[in-house]
C-alpha cells in the first residue's frame, strides 16, 4: 500500500491511482520538493514517497508502444495540488486566413523603408493576428527602447506600422533576465546612447532594496528555482530584491541595468564591485555615471566605507576616468523622513550658539511639544492654522512613515506659521520660535535638494538668487555639523547624510554649471525614479514572491 505524499491528498495505489516515486537525480528532486511544499518531508530511507497521477498534467505523460500505455515524461513535473492555483492554459489558435497581398509600387521611398510585413500591415484594418518577422521584431524593440513607451505609442497612432508593445513582450522572453548585471539591457542602451548628447549621457545610479516573500519557487518559464539569496558569499532564503538603476540628469529616462536577491543582514562590501561593473559597463556603451545614490541603511554605510567615501570627502577617482571624480550621495527624500522621525520620537535637536545669535532665536532647542501643542490647539476647528498637521502625522503608522509627503507636513511654511501665531496671538512660549525657524529652513533645504522645474532649480539665469540658494546650502552644511541631536549630543547618522547630500549637490552641480548645462534639477539625484519602479511591480502583490517579481522587472524593462 502506497499513500501519495502531497498536501491534502489521500489516493492510494490500491484504489487504481498510478504512483509515480521521486526522481533520483538531484536537480529533479529539488524541483518536484518545491511544488509539493511539504517542509517535513524526508527522503532518505523512504521508498514510498511517491506522488499519484493527478499531480501531473496531460502534457507530462506519453503513450508507450506497447499497448498503448502511457508513462512519465523523463523531465516531468508536478504542478496541481491545492495550496496551489491551477495553471491557466492558453487558448488554441483559431484558423488565420492570410490577408490578400497588396498591390503597391515598391518604388516610392515610403515603401522601400519598410519591411514586407509591415507593407501587408498597411492593408489591414486590424494589427491582430499578424506575423511580424524578427527583423521588424528587433527594429521596434531597438525605437521602444530609444524612445520609450509614449513615443512608440505616437508612432503608432501616425498609422506607422509598428507590432504592439505587449508582442514584443512575449518576443523579449528570451532575453536573459538572470540576477546580476544584465548585459543585454547594456546593449539596448548602446543603441539609446547613440542618439544622445554628451550632457544627455550623463547619469545617475540608484540602489534600494524591496521587501519580497521568503520561499524558493520553481520559475515555469526557465525551469531554475528562484528564492536564494544571489549575492556574492552570502546564503539562505532572500527576503528583499535589490535593484539598481541608471537615470538620465537632464533628461528624463531610466533603466533597471541589475538585480540581485539579498537577505535581512548583508555585507555593505559585496555592493562595491558590482557599482564598479556597472559604471564600467555604462561607459563601454557610451553613458558616463557621475553619482551613486543610496538611502542611509547599514549596508549602503558600509559600502561606501569600502570605498573610502566620508562625510568630508564624498567622492573617489572615477574608476574610468580618473581626471574625474565619481560622487556619493544619500537620499535626500529618506534624509527628511528620517530627520522627521528623530524630532516625533522626543529628540531634542540643540542648534549651535553661533546660529542663535546670529539668527537672534528665543532658545536653543526644536522639539515636538510645540508640533503638539498645535495639533491639539486646532483639533476641531473647521479652519485649520496647519490644515496638513495632525495627530496622524505626528503618531505614524509603519507605512505612514515611508512617506515622504508626511514628513513635509511637519517641515513646511504652514506649520512654521502656525507657530508663529500660536506665540504672537495665544501667547504660547517663545521657545516655539526656534521650532518654527527651523521647520521652515528645513522645508526651504528641500526645496533646493529636490527641484523639478526651472523656477526652483539651480542655475545661472538669475545670478542673484543662484548665489542666496549657494549661500544657503553652506550655512545649512555648518548648521548640520553643529547640530547636537538627543540629550547625549552624539554624532546621529542622518547628520552625516544632510552633510554629504548637501556637499555632493555644491559639487555636483558647479561642475553642472561649468560645463554648460543651463540648469540643474537636483530631485534627478533622488531614488524617486527607482521608488516609481517598485510601484509598478507591486501592482498585483504588495509583497511578492520572488518569481512574481521576476515577472514584474521583466515587464518594466
Amino acid at each position: 500500500m502506497v499513500c501519495c505524499a502531497a498536501f491534502g491528498c489521500s489516493n492510494r495505489s490500491e484504489k487504481g491511482y498510478q504512483m509515480y516515486g521521486f526522481p533520483k537525480d538531484q536537480e529533479r528532486r529539488k524541483k518536484w520538493m518545491a511544488m509539493v511544499s511539504r517542509q517535513n518531508l524526508q527522503m532518505t530511507g523512504s521508498s514510498y514517497r511517491k506522488l499519484c497521477h493527478v499531480h501531473f498534467e496531460d502534457d507530462q505523460f506519453t503513450a508507450t508502444k506497447k499497448g498503448g500505455k502511457v508513462k512519465l515524461r523523463p523531465d516531468a513535473v508536478p504542478t496541481i495540488f491545492i495550496h496551489r492555483p491551477k495553471p491557466k492554459r492558453r487558448k488554441s489558435p483559431s484558423v488565420r486566413v492570410p490577408p490578400a497581398p497588396i498591390q503597391t509600387t515598391m518604388d516610392h521611398t515610403y515603401y522601400k523603408k519598410l519591411k514586407f510585413d509591415q507593407i501587408r500591415a498597411l492593408g489591414q484594418e486590424k494589427k491582430k493576428g499578424i506575423r511580424w518577422g524578427k527583423e521588424t521584431i528587433k527594429k521596434a524593440i531597438q525605437i521602444k527602447f530609444t524612445a520609450g513607451s509614449t513615443g512608440y505609442k505616437t508612432l503608432q497612432q501616425m498609422q506607422i506600422p509598428l507590432p504592439n508593445i505587449r508582442t514584443l513582450q512575449r518576443r523579449m522572453q528570451h532575453v536573459k533576465l538572470e540576477p546580476g548585471v544584465l548585459g543585454e539591457v547594456f546593449e539596448m542602451l548602446r543603441l539609446k546612447a547613440g542618439g544622445m548628447s554628451e550632457m544627455e549621457r550623463e547619469c545617475v545610479l540608484s540602489l534600494d532594496e524591496m521587501s519580497i516573500t521568503p520561499g524558493v519557487e520553481l520559475h515555469m518559464g526557465t525551469g531554475n528555482l528562484f528564492g536564494n539569496i544571489t549575492l556574492p558569499d552570502h546564503e539562505g532564503q532572500a527576503t528583499h530584491a535589490l535593484v539598481f538603476m541608471l537615470a538620465g540628469v537632464t533628461t528624463r529616462w531610466k533603466q533597471v541595468v541589475a538585480y540581485h536577491y539579498s537577505g535581512n543582514s548583508t555585507k555593505g562590501a559585496v555592493y562595491r564591485p558590482i557599482i564598479v561593473s556597472i559604471v564600467e559597463a555604462a561607459a563601454s556603451v557610451g553613458l558616463h555615471v557621475i553619482n551613486i545614490t543610496t538611502d542611509m541603511g547599514s549596508p549602503n554605510r558600509a559600502m561606501w566605507k569600502s570605498f573610502g567615501v566620508t562625510c568630508d570627502k564624498p567622492w573617489i577617482q572615477h574608476p574610468v576616468e580618473p581626471n574625474q571624480r565619481l560622487h556619493f550621495m544619500p537620499d535626500v527624500p529618506h534624509l527628511i523622513k528620517n530627520l522627521k522621525s528623530a524630532i516625533i520620537r522626543g529628540h531634542i535637536i540643540t542648534i549651535p550658539q553661533d546660529v542663535v545669535e546670529k539668527e537672534q532665536l528665543a532658545s536653543n532647542e526644536v522639539s515636538v511639544a510645540p508640533l503638539k501643542d498645535l495639533v491639539s490647539f486646532q483639533e476641531g476647528m473647521a479652519l485649520k492654522l496647519a490644515p496638513n498637521l495632525s495627530r496622524g502625522v505626528l503618531e505614524p503608522s509603519h507605512f505612514e512613515k515611508m512617506k515622504v509627503s508626511s514628513a513635509m507636513h511637519v517641515f513646511s511654511k504652514s506649520t512654521s506659521a502656525a507657530l508663529r501665531y500660536m506665540v504672537e496671538e495665544e501667547h504660547r512660549p517663545e521657545s516655539y520660535l526656534t521650532t518654527s525657524w527651523f521647520l521652515e529652513k528645513m522645508d526651504h533645504w528641500f526645496d533646493l535638494m529636490s527641484s523639478r522645474n526651472v523656477v526652483t532649480a539651480l542655475s545661472h539665469f538669475k545670478m542673484e538668487e543662484y548665489e542666496k540658494a549657494i549661500s544657503f546650502l553652506r550655512d545649512s552644511i555648518h548648521l548640520f555639523q553643529s547640530l547636537k541631536i538627543g540629550t547625549q549630543g552624539s554624532w546621529k547618522p542622518v547628520q552625516t547624510g544632510l552633510v554629504m547630500a548637501t556637499t555632493t549637490i555644491l559639487e555636483v552641480q558647479q561642475d553642472l554649471l561649468r560645463e554648460g548645462h543651463k540648469f540643474v534639477l537636483t530631485s534627478q539625484f533622488t531614488q524617486d525614479c527607482l521608488e516609481n519602479t517598485f510601484s509598478c511591480i507591486r501592482q498585483r502583490n504588495s509583497v511578492p514572491t520572488p518569481v512574481e517579481f521576476h515577472y514584474a522587472l521583466r515587464a518594466v524593462i
